[in-house]
């Protein structure tokens, strides 16, 4: 029943605070009795009801007073203010251990911040999990170590430069986990040119994410592109000087694929989706069928909706 068991201890029992309790019951006078004869002093008595009575206590005898009305059956016991001349300083005391409280809450927060809690592979060069954790084991970056101490820039370039399977790497904190971001190289040949050639869509959509690491983006996340459209030009603004460069750069492109099968039978949509993903080749994300009939015939139109992710340079041909 009570939160505060121990604030106030340092009060002496004449220092002038109570407690004012509403109690509901049968034979509230003989509480009253029982409570005088056991030491504890009652103020403020004042019936509110048939069976209810208010009385106040000093706050030092709080236990005394649960005890008694426990052993007496009285359940129903209702805190209604705290009062007397030292009232200012139970609050004080409460609230400097509350802002006590805040404070080591806060420090411990933003120390936790700071851990690896865990690790999070993503992209086509997530297959080499294990050979990216060992090596960032061997460097000492394990769970538990602080992301204050590595610098993620570089360990970015670090794992691309240990692992030849690897063309693109980039690590970001996410909350308490290191994500990372690989890419895996395509049949031999690495997915970034030598030569200063822009990222390119190479089919319709609508762009999901775009990460630019050098070159400039001439379009933006949620941007609709046609294939051939590009995306990153292979040139940086320094100090409104621009210069050419190379370009690093990674984008999702949400993407559709339209598929018509006909039928002499109604209700085959799921039939139509199963053929339309296996024409696609790949699982999409998302996909709607939509039934018309013609001539006799049921014409299923399934769309598609599928993810294309592109890397700067893109495989040489």
């Amino acid at each position: 029943m009570r939160k505060d068991k121990d604030v106030g201890k340092n009060l002496k029992k004449d220092f002038g605070l109570y407690t004012l309790y509403e109690i509901t019951g049968m034979n509230t006078d003989g509480l009253i009795n029982s409570l005088q004869k056991k030491g504890v002093g009652v103020y403020r008595v004042k019936k509110t009801g048939l069976k209810t009575v208010r009385l106040g206590i000093k706050f030092c005898d709080d236990k005394k007073f649960f005890a008694i009305c426990n052993d007496l059956w009285y359940t129903d016991i209702k805190k209604v203010k705290e009062y007397g001349k030292t009232l200012v300083f139970l609050k004080l005391i409460r609230n400097l251990g509350l802002a006590l409280g805040t404070a080591a809450f806060v420090f411990i927060a933003a120390l936790s911040n700071d851990f690896i809690f865990g690790f999070t592979y993503t992209g086509t060069g997530a297959v080499c999990e294990r050979e990216v954790k060992d090596y960032l084991a061997a460097r000492g970056v394990t769970r538990f170590s602080r992301f204050s101490d590595v610098n993620l820039k570089r360990l970015s370039g670090e794992i691309l430069a240990d692992n030849p399977r690897l063309t693109f790497a980039e690590c970001r904190k996410v909350g308490n986990r290191l994500v990372i971001d690989i890419a895996l190289k395509e049949n031999g040949e690495g997915v970034i040119s030598p030569e200063k050639t822009p990222l390119v869509s190479d089919s319709d959509g609508i762009i999901e994410e775009l990460r630019v690491y050098r070159g400039t983006a001439v379009k933006n996340a949620g941007d609709e592109v046609k294939r051939g459209d590009v995306l990153v030009e292979p040139y940086a603004e320094i100090k409104e000087t621009r210069t050419e460069t190379t370009v690093l750069a990674y984008a999702v492109i949400r993407t559709r694929f339209i598929y018509e099968y006909v039928s002499d039978n109604d209700g085959e949509e799921d039939a139509a989706l199963i053929f339309a993903e296996n024409a696609l080749g790949e699982k999409p994300v998302d996909g709607v069928v939509e039934k018309t009939e013609k001539d006799g015939k049921f014409v299923y139109k399934v769309t598609l909706y599928y993810k294309r992710i592109l890397y700067s340079g893109n495989p040489k041909e």
